[in-house]
């Protein structure tokens, strides 16, 4: 019944009333520009246009919904019938993928367990030093990898004997070389023993005439530092005097040039004052005009309109009055 459904249903022909021509018409208001607060015409005119083709978006918005109910209930439809049939579907699809898992799975264990027994056959032929392919043991009978297993064994057996009796001579010469080694060193350390006695009977000798020489110098360079000081302490005691009159001539010239520097700054400072006093004094009329004009703004007489688009310009003309107020205020606080 539904798949008749499906074949018979007709939807409306998707027709808005805004066209392509309409649009090519409204695309002219992007040419249109506010300038500046000032420009009251142009902002009616551009407020004008907007809450037009406000107008036309929320009809076709309008003509969307109407047109796709009809579609959005059929689709609905659809889904709901595919859910059902899947459902039945699904069970079935579940248990076949399940049997076919069953016998993947047997496959893989006992491919496992002969990969391990090949494996195990490899591993015993590598600990005899027989390495052999993998596909090669595979392949080979039991009986054939028996032998093969038993040769390794015997030839790695024969292997260690003569490497354990090739050890055992290296181990000998080895002996042999550390005894005559440490002979050698014995003899070394009894001359290097006797060097060094030496050594240090010439190093003590140098060292007493190195001790009398420091004394010597040391006594010329005590002498030579206390004539260095008796010197520096006359000259410091002439550097001090003479700071000390440098500094007395210094504080007093500071002091002159900072009195001399505080009468004319307050004479600055008094000028500037009675300065911007005559200023604001002659400014005084001016501001009061203004505050005056201030006052006058806001006893404008606003008009009682009724449509959107007259208070929309009522609006916007008192949030003007009242930003050129605030302007007003800002200048005269900064006169």
């Amino acid at each position: 019944m539904e798949d008749q459904e499906a074949k018979t249903i007709e939807y409306p022909p998707v027709e808005y009333d805004v066209t392509a021509a309409r649009i090519a018409e409204l695309r002219e208001y992007l040419s249109l520009e506010v300038q500046g607060i000032e420009d009251k015409g142009g902002l009616a005119l551009v407020h004008e246009k907007r809450m037009e083709v406000k107008a036309l978006r929320v009809a076709v918005e309008k003509r969307r919904k109407e047109l796709k109910a009809g579609a959005l209930e059929w689709g609905r439809k659809v889904d709901g019938k595919a859910r059902e049939i899947k459902a039945e579907l699904e069970p079935i699809e579940a248990h076949l993928a399940a049997e076919e898992k069953k016998i993947a799975d047997e496959k893989a264990r006992l491919a496992e367990e002969k990969r391990q027994a090949v494996q195990a056959k490899v591993d015993a032929l590598l600990e005899y030093g027989a390495p052999m392919s993998w596909d090669d043991v595979a392949a080979m009978p039991d009986e054939e990898y028996a032998d093969v297993l038993e040769f390794a064994k015997d030839a790695h057996e024969a292997e260690q004997q003569a490497k354990e009796a090739e050890d055992r001579k290296r181990r000998e010469a080895e002996e042999a070389e550390r005894r005559r080694r440490e002979e050698e060193e014995k003899r070394l350390a009894e001359e290097r023993a006797k060097q060094e006695a030496e050594r240090k009977a010439l190093e003590e000798k140098a060292r007493k005439i190195r001790e009398d020489e420091e004394r010597i110098e040391r006594e010329q360079a005590e002498a030579r530092a206390k004539i260095e000081a008796e010197r520096q302490a006359l000259e410091d005691e002439k550097r001090a005097e003479r700071e000390r009159k440098e500094a007395e001539a210094r504080a007093a010239q500071e002091a002159q040039e900072c009195a001399e520097r505080e009468k004319r700054e307050a004479e600055e400072r008094k000028a500037r004052e009675e300065a911007e006093k005559a200023r604001q004094e002659a400014l005084r009329p001016d501001k009061e005009k203004l505050t005056e004009f201030i006052a006058e703004l806001a006893q404008i007489r606003i008009p009682d309109v009724s449509s959107e688009e007259a208070n929309a310009i009522v609006d916007r003309t008192l949030d003007m009055i009242g930003e050129m107020q605030d302007f007003i205020r800002r200048e005269i606080n900064d006169l």
